[in-house]
């Protein structure tokens, strides 16, 4: 059977064991599962077998005296002290709306407001606080967005490093794809981006080992321990194939929660789920993760998408709950229940995006 990864990483990345299809007697398999990613190929094969990809991403943030985003070194991290909790954000920002480099503009400067660090339009240094302990989640971030407003923004320079901040790494062709800032005082281990192989639109996920400190000092502990949470950023397939290839894809991404031989302690997968079906919302929970949102897709405060579009349209689509948080239950590890972000917020009269987002915080107990 071919390996359904091409690892491509120079950082160390432990192939994950998904728990979606049977388990394999063949002994001459690695991995010890029929995987469902790809199909072993022989002579009567008709079907092009295109693995996953993991490519490693390095952090970098903006060095105001070089004027260009540089490599952070790990001793810079090393002098950093783990937060016990970091507030997380995730928001789809809907590339193919007009004005995406001036449309996410505004949703950063919503973000920050959400975040107490200043409510100006165009952020700053001068009019934009330091943010606190936070990872930012952006889902269909155009390529003009990223290269013209994200890594230009001064806000973003300041405090955050970027996830990727080039475009090459989201593949060859794409004319959007995900980013994840993640504040400066929260040490970012190492990071990669995951392109599925099981995927007719490019998806992909940007995977961040973050290093968090337990709130309480265990028994027999001199001090808190250090623990390494991953933090994955997604948005899982919407074409006609989405019914069939979205459990696959969150699969795939919640073995990455469970990589105990890379002493991952949980974590969390955010963004777009395009939960659109009965079997979408059963998914979660088929799959050992927790959604941390605890009150149903019934209650009207988790939609996320729908209230957006003409009234006429939402007799035939309804609002739904398309984006959601969804995390590994691991000792010590809790998602707050979210709420919404971007109720309301517009670019020129309309909308800044087709979802509204949303607002958590992850807290490492003990």
């Amino acid at each position: 059977m071919f390996n359904p990864f091409r690892w491509k990483s120079a950082h160390n990345w432990t192939t994950p064991q998904p728990t979606w299809g049977t388990k394999s007697s063949d002994t001459s398999d690695t991995y010890g599962y029929k995987s469902p990613y790809v199909k072993e190929v022989d002579d009567s094969a008709v079907e092009p077998v295109i693995p996953s990809e993991i490519e490693g991403i390095k952090i970098c943030r903006y060095r105001q005296t070089k004027d260009k985003w540089q490599h952070l070194p790990q001793k810079s991290l090393d002098r950093r002290e783990s937060p016990t909790d970091v507030r997380i954000i995730t928001w789809k920002i809907s590339q193919h709306l007009s004005h995406p480099e001036d449309r996410l503009a505004v949703a950063l400067a919503h973000i920050a407001e959400e975040l107490g660090c200043g409510d100006a339009i165009e952020l700053s240094c001068a009019n934009a606080r330091k943010p606190p302990p936070c990872v930012i989640c952006l889902q269909e971030v155009h390529v003009r967005a990223l290269q013209d407003e994200l890594v230009q923004n001064a806000w973003v320079r300041a405090y955050f490093c970027v996830l990727p901040h080039k475009v090459e790494k989201w593949g060859a062709g794409a004319k959007y794809g995900n980013v994840t800032l993640v504040s400066r005082d929260v040490p970012v281990e190492k990071a990669a981006i995951l392109r599925f192989g099981v995927s007719s639109m490019k998806r992909t996920a940007v995977i961040a080992h973050l290093l968090l400190r337990a709130a309480k000092v265990r028994e027999g502990a001199a001090e808190p321990r250090e623990l390494r949470v991953a933090v994955i950023n997604t948005q899982l397939e919407s074409s006609e194939h989405g019914t069939v290839y979205r459990p696959r894809q969150l699969d795939m991404l919640a073995a990455f929660l469970k990589q105990k031989k890379d002493g991952v302690n949980g974590g969390v997968i955010v963004g777009d789920m395009n939960a659109e079906s009965r079997a979408d919302r059963l998914m979660p929970d088929a799959l050992g993760l927790k959604d941390a949102w605890k009150r149903g897709d019934e209650d009207e405060e988790g939609c996320t998408w729908g209230y957006n579009q003409p009234a006429s349209a939402r007799v035939q689509f309804p609002p739904m709950r398309m984006d959601k948080m969804l995390f590994s239950p691991r000792r010590g590890l809790k998602v707050d229940e979210p709420t919404r972000i971007g109720v309301g917020v517009t670019y020129n009269g309309s909308p800044v995006s087709e979802h509204y987002g949303l607002i958590s915080t992850l807290r490492m107990l003990k």
